[in-house]
């Protein structure tokens, strides 16, 4: 059981910086979304 706790901290530590990728492009894609949410939104109140 030692052997296969420690494979499976290799694959922890292998897949680890692939989900901060993962996190880091979802909130930059929220982050733009809501920056265009908010540069168009007082362009739709004015032609509201």
């Amino acid at each position: 059981t030692g052997h296969s706790t420690s494979s499976q901290a290799e694959i922890d530590v292998n897949s680890a910086p692939r989900r901060n990728l993962d996190l880091h492009a979802q909130l930059l894609v929220l982050e733009m979304s809501l920056t265009s949410t908010l540069a168009a939104s007082p362009v739709s109140l004015l032609y509201a």
